[in-house]
């Protein structure tokens, strides 16, 4: 993460530069029939496209501008102790305008700007009927068995793309979940991964702010592939873990630095567990990776 800026998903209680964005824990399980029901019946993919807010971005905070305004804030507190409920309803008016609120405000309004042109050119495209049939063909290239009969699972996968702070990259959510033909879930999980750039090079390849569907679409389907290659994975070592260690790694110029287990990764994506239950993987290799790689889980690392 960049010593400027402070990444925000719930208000201002971030960490600074450095540190890795929270997210809410990932409700991860792994039935060991899982990849069992798979290999027998096969699955069907069901991909979700949610109907607004495909595309978002994540909230920038400047990191000074952050501390100001809760010092701010603090003030305002310190300046009302003593003077009632009259005294609070006014605190709280002011720190709405002044302090962290408005700081959070002002950085989700801008969040939701900087998402447009994108959710306006992918928006264009017929999203349903393509995710739907690149999430299969990814599916099937990672080794997981298409449907077979009536009694095959149903992968149920629900996709969100979040631009990252440099607004040059993004990170593909995928909430990933193996049903059986009664319905019952068998396998839980959320699988991230961090794009290649999609911004297209202008003239002295300097970014010209343009976006071109070819180039995004390109990436998004790299990020697919990727997605369904965790999957694949992390099907077959059902639980398999490793070491905890502290990951430390820079994308797209943020630098992230957090705990978890490394999985088996190749030259091109470095995968890790997150303590969040999380998958992660991210398209660079690890700051350290030498000695790092050698507490990964389940086989070595392999090449793509």
């Amino acid at each position: 993460m960049s010593p400027k800026y402070l990444l925000a998903t719930l208000g201002l209680s971030l960490a600074l530069a450095g540190c890795a964005q929270p997210s809410a824990p990932s409700r991860s399980f792994n039935d060991p029939l899982a990849l069992r029901y798979i290999n027998d019946h096969g699955v069907l993919v069901d991909v979700q496209v949610p109907a607004k807010d495909l595309v978002t971005a994540s909230m920038i905070i400047d990191a000074k501008t952050a501390l100001t305004a809760q010092q701010t804030s603090q003030n305002v507190v310190n300046a009302a102790r003593g003077t009632g409920i009259a005294g609070l309803l006014v605190v709280s008016a002011l720190s709405t305008q002044m302090g962290s609120a408005t700081l959070e405000r002002n950085a989700r309004d801008e969040a939701r700007k900087d998402a447009q042109p994108m959710a306006a050119l992918i928006g264009g495209q017929p999203l349903d009927t393509r995710l739907q049939a690149r999430y299969r063909q990814a599916s099937i290239g990672a080794g997981l068995r298409p449907a077979t009969n009536v009694v095959a699972g149903r992968l149920l996968i629900r996709p969100n793309i979040i631009l990252e702070a440099d607004r040059g990259s993004f990170r593909l959510f995928n909430e990933v979940e193996l049903q059986d033909i009664a319905g019952s879930a068998l396998y839980h999980a959320r699988i991230e991964v961090i794009s290649q750039t999609f911004r297209r090079c202008g003239e002295q390849c300097v970014d010209n702010g343009e976006l071109d569907l070819n180039k995004v679409m390109e990436v998004l389907d790299a990020c697919i592939d990727e997605s369904m290659t965790v999957l694949a994975q992390d099907l077959q070592t059902q639980g398999v873990t490793a070491k905890e260690q502290t990951i430390r790694y820079v994308v797209n110029g943020q630098r992230h630095v957090e705990r978890g287990q490394l999985l088996s990764s190749t030259d091109t994506y470095t995968r890790y567990r997150s303590l969040d239950g999380a998958v992660r993987s991210v398209p660079v290799q690890l700051e350290g990776a030498h000695t790092a790689l050698q507490q990964i889980a389940g086989a070595p690392a392999t090449q793509p």
